[in-house]
Formats: structure tokens, C-alpha cells, sequence
């Protein structure tokens, strides 16, 4: 659970640095690097949707716990880390939010590490929020009809946010 939201507030940390180095002027700027990287972030979200959405198996476990190798924390990290940093929104979102507080005058490389720390701390409590929240269902999402229609939906969330990147 945590490895996941280190993941992706690390792909968020890479934006907001992106951000806060003019990358998000450059892709206000042209419109052609935003639909490319729009695009490669949409491709990934399908492929994760189609992924999820034809999986079979359990969310949580097997039939016998023994059976599931731990995963590494490579393996944890990369996904959520992945899908946070193929997406460009994030870019443009810091080049909003950030210079309405910044003060001119002041160490820039200092106000953008408290403005970032802040909104990582802030991402890794939501995230782990809803990683103990989720622990609550394990017992329900065991079992396989409840499992695959959740895969399902989430699957078909991860479709439709693809849908919503590509047309806005």
C-alpha cells in the first residue's frame, strides 16, 4: 500500500519539478508535445482498462494464501509511479496553483520544495486513507463474482478516464 503511493507522489514530485522548470509553459505554449504526451498517457490507461477489465483473477489472495509470491517494491512502485507521470494534467495544474504562491524576491528552489513537500504529504495521507479503507473490503472482495465485477468496473473507470484525457 505504501510502495503504490510513494509511486505515484513520485511521478507527481517529477511533475511539479517539470512544472516549476517552464515544462508547463512549453506545453501551453505548444500544443503538439501536450497531445503527444496526452495521447502516450492515454494509450497506458487503456491498456491498463482492457488489463484490469479482462483479468479472472481474485483482487486479494487465492484460494490458499500461501501460493502468491510477495511482490517488490520495485513492482509495487513502478505501476502507480508509471501512470502518475505518463499524465501531462498535472504539469499544467502546478503551473496554475503554484505561482499564486510564490513571493517574489524569495528563494524559488525553496518555495517550490515546501510547496511540493506540502501537496505530496497531503497526497500520500488521501492515498493511504484509501489503502486502509480498502483493507476493510478484503473479506468481500474475495470472492470471485464480487472480484471480477469490481475488475470490471475499475477496469472500465480506467477506460473512461482514458476517454476523458483524449477530449479535454
Amino acid at each position: 500500500m505504501l510502495y503504490g503511493a510513494l509511486g505515484n507522489i513520485f511521478g507527481l514530485f517529477l511533475l511539479s519539478l517539470a512544472a516549476m522548470l517552464g515544462v508547463g509553459l512549453l506545453l501551453k505554449a505548444n500544443s503538439r508535445i501536450f497531445t503527444a504526451l496526452k495521447t502516450v498517457g492515454t494509450v497506458y490507461l487503456f491498456y491498463l482498462g482492457v488489463q484490469q477489465f479482462i483479468s479472472r483473477k481474485k483482487l486479494f489472495g487465492s484460494e490458499s494464501s500461501t501460493s502468491n509470491p510477495a511482490r517488490s517494491f520495485t513492482s509495487l512502485f513502478k505501476e502507480p509511479f508509471l501512470l502518475s507521470i505518463s499524465n501531462p494534467k498535472p504539469i499544467l495544474f502546478f503551473t496554475a496553483l503554484f505561482p499564486q504562491f510564490i513571493t517574489p524576491g524569495v528563494s524559488l528552489p525553496l518555495q517550490f520544495l515546501v510547496l511540493t513537500g506540502i501537496f505530496m504529504f497531503l497526497s500520500l495521507m488521501t492515498l493511504q486513507g484509501y489503502g486502509l479503507a480498502s483493507r476493510r473490503m478484503i473479506n468481500l472482495l474475495r470472492q470471485p463474482k464480487i472480484a471480477t465485477r469490481t475488475s470490471q468496473v475499475v477496469g472500465l473507470c480506467f477506460i473512461g478516464f482514458g476517454v476523458l484525457l483524449l477530449t479535454y
